[in-house]
C-alpha cells in the first residue's frame, strides 16, 4: 500500500483529493494537513511515498516546506499543486527534485494517471537502480560499457517522453543511486538542467558518464594515488596515451598500478582508455558529420585503420557500420 500525504490550506480541496485518491487501488491518505510545518513534523515520525502540496500558505512557502521534507525522505514523490508557473520559479533549486506540477482545478482522471503511473514506475525503477548499483558493486568496467546501450534502452521505457520530465527522472535516479552506494555528492541542478536528453541514445551517454564518474569515486576511496591517475587520463583523453606517460607523470609504479586497477575496474589502464576513447568516437560517429578518420585523428590514433581494429574489438562491428546503425535509429 502506498502511503499518500495531502497538504493544502483549503479545507474542500483535502476532502476531495482524499476521497480520489483512496479510491483508487493501492493508495491510502495517511494524514492531510493545512500547513507545512504538520507536514514536517508527520514527515520527521512517518514514511510517506507520495506527497500533494499547494505552494501558498500562510506561515511558509510551500517550497521550503518540500526543501525540509526532502531532507527527511529524499525519495518521496513530490506533487505541486498550483495555478501558474512562472519564471522565477523554474529558476528555484529545488524546481529539479519535483516530480509533478499539477495545475486547479485537478480532475480525478488525471490524480488516477498520475497514481497509476507512479505504481509502475517505482516498482520498475527499484528493479533498474538495484541492476545499476550491483553493476558498480562489482566494479567490472567492460560490463557498463558493453551493457549501456541496453540498459539506457531498457530505462527509457520507464520514463516519461516528456523532455523536461525526463531529466527530473534522471536527477532522481542520479541521487538514489548516490545514496545507495552511501557516496557523498555535490547535486549541480546545471549538471542536468543544461543538456540535451531527449532519446534513448542520450540517455546512453549520460548514464555512461555518470557510471564511469561513480565508479572512480569509489576506486578512489580504495586507492587514493588512483585520484591523479583517473584525473591525469580524463585532462588528456584526446593524446596518444601510454601506460608509460601515465606512471611517469602519477609517480606510481607499473606493477603497481596495473595491479590496484585491474582490482577496481577489472580491465588494465591501456583498455580504460581505450573504451573511454570509444564511447567518445560514438558519439561524435552519431551526433557529428565528421568523418571516421577525423574522429580517429582528434583522438590521437595516428592510423584510421588501427582505430578501426580497436573500435571493432569492443563493437564487433565496424565505425560506418556503427554509425550507419545509430543514425538511422537516432532519427526515428
Amino acid at each position: 500500500m502506498y502511503k499518500v500525504l495531502i497538504v493544502d490550506n483549503e479545507f474542500l480541496m483535502r476532502k476531495a483529493m482524499k476521497k480520489a485518491i483512496s479510491s483508487i487501488d493501492g493508495f491510502q491518505v495517511v494524514n492531510s494537513f493545512d500547513n507545512g510545518e504538520s507536514a514536517i513534523k508527520y514527515c520527521h515520525e512517518n514514511f510517506v511515498n507520495i506527497i500533494f502540496i499547494d505552494l501558498v500558505f500562510p506561515r511558509m512557502c510551500g517550497l521550503d516546506i518540500v526543501r525540509q521534507i526532502l531532507k527527511v525522505n529524499p525519495d518521496i514523490y513530490v506533487c505541486v499543486l498550483t495555478s501558474y508557473i512562472d519564471f522565477e520559479l523554474k529558476k528555484e533549486d529545488i524546481f529539479f527534485k519535483i516530480n509533478k506540477y499539477l495545475f486547479k482545478p485537478i480532475s480525478l482522471s488525471k490524480i488516477k494517471e498520475i497514481l497509476e503511473t507512479y505504481k509502475i514506475t517505482c516498482k520498475s525503477n527499484d528493479i533498474k537502480i538495484e541492476n545499476l548499483v550491483n553493476l558498480l558493486k562489482e566494479g567490472n568496467y567492460r560490463n557498463i560499457y558493453t551493457n549501456i546501450f541496453q540498459l539506457s534502452k531498457d530505462l527509457k521505457k520507464t520514463l516519461p517522453n516528456d523532455e523536461e520530465e525526463l531529466k527530473k527522472s534522471l536527477f532522481k535516479l542520479k541521487d538514489k543511486i548516490y545514496r545507495e552506494l552511501t557516496i557523498e555528492q555535490n547535486i549541480v541542478k546545471e549538471e542536468i538542467k543544461n543538456i540535451q536528453i531527449s532519446s534513448e541514445i542520450d540517455i546512453a551517454f549520460w548514464l555512461f558518464n555518470l557510471l564511469d564518474k561513480i565508479l572512480k569515486n569509489i576506486s578512489i576511496k580504495k586507492y587514493i594515488i588512483l585520484e591523479d591517475v583517473l584525473n591525469f587520463i580524463d585532462n588528456n583523453i584526446y593524446k596518444n596515451l601510454s601506460l608509460n606517460d601515465i606512471t611517469d607523470k602519477c609517480i606510481i609504479s607499473q606493477g603497481y598500478l596495473s595491479r590496484i586497477f585491474k582490482s577496481t575496474f577489472s580491465i588494465s589502464v591501456m583498455e580504460y582508455v581505450h573504451l573511454r576513447k570509444i564511447m567518445i568516437a560514438k558519439r561524435e560517429l552519431i551526433f557529428s558529420n565528421k568523418s571516421i578518420g577525423e574522429i580517429a585523428f582528434e583522438l590521437e590514433y595516428n592510423e584510421s585503420n588501427y582505430f578501426g581494429k580497436v573500435f571493432k574489438k569492443y563493437e564487433k562491428i565496424t565505425p560506418f557500420q556503427f554509425r550507419t546503425r545509430y543514425k538511422i535509429q537516432n532519427k526515428e
